[in-house]
């Protein structure tokens, strides 16, 4: 046979890890050595071996004793038994015992913080208003619907202040309905 019709060797597939935690990455071919016929060059990290299929929840990871499934729950979000939030950050990190990976509910005293930070914002939406229909009202320029409107506002903010008085706050509140007034 001719030498120049000869075949050149079909590069080895390689597969490629991550230096920083040696997880598989990525398939390649190995790169002809220039120095050495038939010798192929591998870069750092590369390898000639099959990782094991993957898995759903686990990293393919090379270790010196070969590929291994390793967990990965990185960008999981779990609460500790003070209910502060983790996100898990590296590669083989678990949810910690006594953890769990549902949001806890919120404190009462945070509930009743949101509630009454709510209230606020109804009320101070609404005296806005009420100032500017109380100056109609003083200077004798109010319509028949401005006062009524004058009226249902100072009814609905008193309503809003007893918010926090109602059975079962602050894990139920019923809003008062501006409209129904």
């Amino acid at each position: 046979m001719d030498p120049i019709e000869q075949q050149e060797p079909t590069a080895p597939t390689i597969y490629l890890t991550l230096p920083s935690t040696g997880e598989f990455f990525g398939v390649s071919t190995a790169d002809v050595d220039p120095l050495v016929p038939g010798n192929w060059l591998l870069p750092a990290g590369a390898y000639t071996d099959e990782p094991p299929p993957a898995q759903e929840g686990y990293a393919r990871v090379r270790k010196e004793s070969g590929w291994e499934q390793v967990r990965d729950l990185r960008g999981v979000e779990y609460w500790d038994a003070e209910g502060q939030k983790f996100e898990i950050q590296n590669l083989g990190e678990t949810v910690p015992a006594g953890a769990s990976l549902a949001e806890p509910p919120p404190s009462r005293m945070a509930l009743e913080s949101a509630v009454l930070a709510e209230r606020d914002q109804r009320l101070l939406t609404t005296s806005a208003r009420i100032q500017v229909l109380n100056y109609a009202v003083e200077l004798a320029m109010a319509t028949e619907a401005e006062a009524a409107e004058l009226e249902r506002l100072k009814r609905y903010s008193v309503l809003l202040g007893r918010i926090n008085v109602q059975p079962g706050f602050p894990d139920s509140v019923e809003w008062p309905n501006l409209e129904s007034l």
